[in-house]
C-alpha cells in the first residue's frame, strides 16, 4: 500500500522495479553496497568502500564471479 511505498526515502518503488542495468549487470534487491570493480581488486579490498557486515542495497551489480571494468562491462576478474 501507500504506507510501505512512502517509507523508502521519497523515491517511488516503481523507479527501482524496472531499473535497466547495463554492461551485463543484474538488478538485485540485495546487492553489495559498493559493487565490485577491477580497481577494488587492485586495492585488494582496501578501497574507499568497506564491506559493512552484510549490508545490502538494491541496485545494479555484476553477477557472481564477475567484476565491473572501467568501461562499464562485467568481466572475469
Amino acid at each position: 500500500g501507500q504506507d510501505r511505498d512512502a517509507a523508502i526515502g521519497d523515491i517511488p518503488t516503481s523507479i527501482h522495479a524496472g531499473m535497466p542495468c547495463s554492461g551485463g549487470q543484474l538488478y538485485l534487491e540485495c546487492g553489495h553496497p559498493c559493487g565490485r570493480t577491477c580497481a577494488d581488486l587492485r586495492l585488494d579490498g582496501a578501497g574507499s568502500c568497506p564491506d559493512l557486515d552484510g549490508l545490502c542495497v538494491p541496485g545494479c551489480n555484476c553477477p557472481a564471479g564477475l567484476v565491473l571494468a572501467e568501461g562499464g562491462q562485467c568481466v572475469p576478474p
